[in-house]
Formats: C-alpha cells, sequence, structure tokens
C-alpha cells in the first residue's frame, strides 16, 4: 500500500474497515476491489468540504462515486462501520469534526461507549439538543470519560501571540477587547456549494 495522500487512509486504518465494506469475495453484486479509492475519495468530500464534482480524477467519475455514496448510505454501511469502530477497544477517542446535524447522536453513542470525545463547535444545532449532549459527556465524566469542544482557534499563531503579551505584561492591564476573525473563502462565486453554507446542516 502506497503512502497516503492528505484525508487519506493510513495501512492500519483500512485494515480495520475493510472487511466490513460491500463488495467482499462471497457478496452479492459487484466486487468492491476498489473500496479503498472509493473510500478515500468520500473522505477527500468530507474532509475538505469542496462539492463532489472537485472530486480528483484519482478517485474515479465524481458522479459514480456520488451514486455508490448515497447507495451504501440508504444501505446503513457507513452506520454499520461507525458501530464496530466505537465499539473496538483499540479506539480510545473519537473525534467528530462532521457537518453540524451528526453532532448529537455520535457523540453520545460515543461517550456511552466508553471513548473520550472531542467534538467541533458549534455544539449540536439547538439548546435541547446541546443539553442532551452535555447530559451524556457528564454521566460519562463520572467513570472518567473526557470530552470537550474544538475550539481550535484558540491555538491560531496570532491569538497564541497575542496572549503571551497579555501575560508578560507588555501592553498592560486588558479591561476589554473587541475581535474580528475575518474570512474572504466564501467570496468567490466559484466556491462549490459546500455543507457550511446549508442551513439544515
Amino acid at each position: 500500500m502506497a503512502t497516503p495522500k492528505r484525508y487519506e487512509l493510513t495501512a492500519e486504518q483500512w485494515r480495520r474497515i475493510g472487511d466490513l465494506l460491500p463488495g467482499k469475495p462471497g457478496d452479492p453484486g459487484r466486487s468492491g476491489t476498489d473500496n479503498l479509492n472509493f473510500v478515500n475519495g468520500v473522505l477527500w468530500v468530507l474532509r475538505s468540504g469542496a462539492h463532489w464534482h472537485d472530486l480528483p480524477e484519482r478517485y474515479g467519475k465524481y458522479k459514480t462515486a456520488h451514486k455508490r455514496f448515497t447507495r451504501w448510505a440508504k444501505a446503513g454501511v457507513w452506520e454499520r462501520v461507525f458501530a464496530q469502530l466505537i465499539d473496538d477497544p483499540a479506539i480510545a477517542l473519537f473525534d467528530n469534526n462532521g457537518p453540524n446535524n451528526v453532532h448529537k447522536e455520535p457523540c453520545i453513542a460515543a461517550l456511552q461507549a466508553g471513548k473520550h470525545t472531542i467534538v467541533e463547535k458549534p455544539l449540536a444545532l439547538d439548546v435541547a439538543e446541546a443539553r442532551t449532549m452535555v447530559e451524556a459527556a457528564q454521566e460519562a465524566e463520572k467513570h472518567g470519560i473526557k470530552n470537550m469542544v474544538s475550539f481550535s482557534n484558540r491555538f491560531c499563531p496570532a491569538v497564541l501571540l497575542a496572549r503571551r503579551l497579555i501575560q508578560e505584561g507588555k501592553i498592560g492591564n486588558i479591561y476589554h477587547f473587541r475581535a474580528a476573525f475575518l474570512q474572504d473563502w466564501l467570496l468567490d462565486p466559484k466556491f462549490p456549494l459546500a455543507w457550511r453554507l446549508k442551513k439544515e446542516v
């Protein structure tokens, strides 16, 4: 197995899920000899936030990949993989950086399975979901299971520099501050309609 590119599975990661996917010898339907390449393509789309039609050619035709992804989703393939991995004792931590509408159920399942859990911000779609997740996290904490929301911008170089300057007393006592986090990646009219732009997720 060649060295994986960014977003792709390592040999060890593939070993854990390869046999859980359709297309093995003896399974009905077509062979899944390209399952690894297909899954890597799915990960590229999900992790990059790009649209399916931007899928690099090395992963095959984007329409074929999207149809296959949808077919597997309807068949519950992805849920079965998650259920198997969440029960794997070798896996200690679950890092949920998926769309906002898939934060609640997977995180609660991971906490109940005894996995330390990190979830991307925002925590949930609404207050009711957030409260349910917090209750699950509090119960897991009783058994030593850690949890956190990933406020990763705290570790941006500019933020760390500001923290250091304050700690060293170089800008005096701070009584109030106002900050803005500006991004221009959505200004491009050709930018694909990623999940971040859809209200329902």
